[in-house]
């Protein structure tokens, strides 16, 4: 049994995605943020681009109390590792590290180094064992398998982690007819994921940055992958020529605009237009309140809302 997480606010798409393209997944449970679930091996985990961390679970329960959890856990059996390897014990109540009586944590050291011949290193282990509280009423002891590299340091100023972008571009339905459109596209992450998630049509990315179209041009030679320096308001696509729209637009809450909701209302008629009959557009943005005073010929098919940085966003499906 396997515990994986991911952005919180996706349940149902992960729900989706995995009785969808995973049927060597059998889903247990599916939490806030996290799901419980069946795999035959742990081999193909890390290529599944929307779960974050993993882990192989050796017990789960309906408990309450973290100590009286940890009791249960020197009932359980651990397999004897092949190499000599460090490890830690680490504690967690609803996503905040906890500290636990060091004679509690002492012993569960003590039988994991005894039936698994690894050894104690609190600092920087090989392996880490978990103890983690949900607010759902379970308590799980797990063993990560994975760990997903620091976003912040990974990416640019204002680019989207992975397994968002990877959310986005399942939401638009992704085809290999697809001519696909980022009319913000930055430093282009949601184009990337879109690029090595499925074969497609035609690509354009656009944005009125210089050096991110610059850069982008660096990605492919091929003639279906366009990148232009433009602004999507004044350079205009045919009607009815894009099949999807998958795009993070300006926010307004940085880039100090003077009509936010003028700038959306603009935005989402221009979308409209440019999108064939039945075409896909997936937004991100913070603007909840401003969205939903615009009008728009679109058929709204959902809304999620999640954390983008720390910062409340929603993620908005159409349908034209």
């Amino acid at each position: 049994m396997f515990y994986s997480s991911f952005i919180v606010g996706f349940e149902d798409v992960v729900s989706k995605i995995i009785r969808d393209s995973y049927k060597n997944i059998s889903l247990t449970q599916v939490l806030n943020g996290g799901i419980i679930y069946r795999a035959g091996s742990s081999d193909h985990i890390d290529k599944i681009g929307f779960l974050n961390n993993s882990f192989f679970v050796f017990k789960y329960s309906k408990e309450t109390n973290i100590l009286t959890f940890i009791d249960q856990l020197h009932h359980i059996s651990l397999k004897r590792g092949n190499y000599r390897r460090s490890f830690r014990i680490i504690v967690s109540d609803q996503n905040n590290l906890i500290g636990i009586d060091n004679g509690v944590l002492s012993n569960l050291e003590h039988k994991i180094e005894k039936e698994t011949g690894y050894y104690v290193n609190r600092n920087k282990p090989d392996i880490e064992y978990w103890i983690l509280k949900r607010s759902e009423g379970i308590i799980l002891f797990m063993e990560r398998i994975n760990k997903h590299k620091s976003f912040d340091k990974q990416l640019n100023k204002g680019e989207l982690r992975d397994d968002l972008c990877c959310f986005l571009n399942y939401l638009s339905e992704p085809s290999e007819n697809d001519i696909y459109l980022d009319c913000f596209c930055g430093s282009g992450a949601i184009i990337k994921n879109r690029i090595k998630m499925h074969k497609f049509n035609m690509i354009f990315g656009i944005d009125i940055e210089h050096a991110y179209i610059q850069e982008l041009k660096k990605i492919s030679k091929k003639n279906n992958l366009i990148f232009k320096n433009i602004d999507f308001f004044t350079n205009k696509f045919e009607n009815a020529f894009i099949d999807k729209i998958v795009t993070d637009p300006p926010w307004g809450l940085f880039d100090h605009m003077e009509d936010i909701d003028k700038f959306y209302q603009t935005f989402l008629n221009e979308v409209y237009r440019i999108l064939k009959q039945d075409g896909i557009a997936v937004i991100l943005t913070a603007c909840k309140e401003e969205m939903s005073r615009l009008k728009t010929d679109m058929i709204l098919l959902n809304t999620y809302d999640i954390l983008v940085s720390g910062k409340k966003a929603s993620v908005y499906v159409f349908k034209k």
